[in-house]
């Protein structure tokens, strides 16, 4: 996976080699599925975790 920087019409997209022609090394892991309660669950604690954080600091 790159992001377009230089193109006229379409910098800033994101391009995938889904056939690996390009001979890069693959640099991403997509997610075909999730658990969402345990995604959501996960996710604010966190953020939960982050905030006490910087109420410390």
């Amino acid at each position: 996976m790159q992001v377009e920087l230089e193109g006229r019409l379409t910098a800033g997209t994101t391009v995938v080699d889904y056939a690996r022609r390009s001979g890069k090394t693959p640099n991403v892991h997509v997610l075909h599925g999730v658990d969402r309660e345990g995604f959501v669950s996960e996710f604010m604690n966190a953020i939960e975790f982050v905030g006490e954080r910087i109420r410390v600091n």
